[in-house]
């Protein structure tokens, strides 16, 4: 799977590392405004979404959703390319947080 991370912006909040763009070369689609997570040894990566009221409650919702197979696929993808992309920026500690 052929992935370029076009953009990263460090906002540091929790296990949130930062929010991160990337384009699936080979169909031509881009992601925006994936979440990178570091916990410990753990590394993820989180779809963007957009939250909606159930019960009171604050829920959220994926967008785009694929199925489990593809989105694990996807997810090791982008981090190993997201590896390499912040490995070519430096360090991640040197990068500026989100001014919000």
């Amino acid at each position: 799977m052929a992935i370029e991370i076009t953009s990263f912006k460090k906002y540091s909040k929790g296990s949130l590392v930062g929010f991160f763009d990337c384009k699936l070369s080979s169909i031509g689609l881009l992601i925006k405004d994936l979440t990178f997570h570091k916990d410990r040894d753990k590394e993820w990566v989180g779809l963007p979404g957009c939250s909606y009221e159930e019960n009171g409650q604050t829920k959220w919702a994926n967008i785009p959703h694929f199925d489990k197979t593809m989105w694990s696929k996807l997810q090791k993808a982008c981090l190993k390319t997201l590896g390499t992309y912040l490995a070519e920026k430096k360090n991640i500690e040197e990068m500026g947080d989100i001014p919000f």
